[in-house]
């Protein structure tokens, strides 16, 4: 499938994950609503990975080395899950609230490709980089008031 068709699955499941966050109760501590998010999402991905790829070929033996990585994304997967629950949770506003911290990693990973992966741009994605720079600071300066 062509990139473009996840960028949008993205966006749809986004939009559903960060709506969802805001209507979560409150009655419970926010690690325990992440805990319960996590365990249904990785009862899912292992269901589907059973059902799709079981059988279909050895199934590899993890080493320290490949597996580092994974626990690493699972830690900061869990820090993500509570910093956008707590986001949402401690008030603010969603039309905002989403917007300046995925635009602010949208940088942070513009940055990133240039300077450590070394990927060379265009006029376009410079003027789309000033404007999304530009873009956050007015939002980050116009919510403190």
């Amino acid at each position: 499938m062509h990139w473009l068709f996840w960028v949008f699955s993205c966006v749809i499941f986004g939009i559903g994950y960060r709506l969802g966050y805001k209507l979560v109760s409150t009655k419970f501590s926010p690690l325990f609503n992440v805990a319960v998010i996590t365990l249904v999402v990785s009862l899912l991905c292992f269901t589907l990975y059973f059902l799709r790829d079981y059988g279909k070929g050895d199934t590899p033996a993890l080493t320290v080395k490949e597996l580092w990585p994974l626990i690493t994304i699972g830690v900061i997967m869990a820090g993500l899950e509570v910093s956008w629950m707590m986001l949402y949770k401690s008030g603010g506003p969603i039309s905002i609230s989403h917007t300046i911290p995925t635009s602010m990693v949208g940088i942070a990973m513009f940055t990133i490709g240039i300077f450590f992966f070394k990927e060379q741009l265009n006029m376009g994605q410079i003027i789309g980089f000033v404007l999304g720079l530009s873009g956050v600071s007015i939002m980050t300066y116009a919510s403190r008031s």
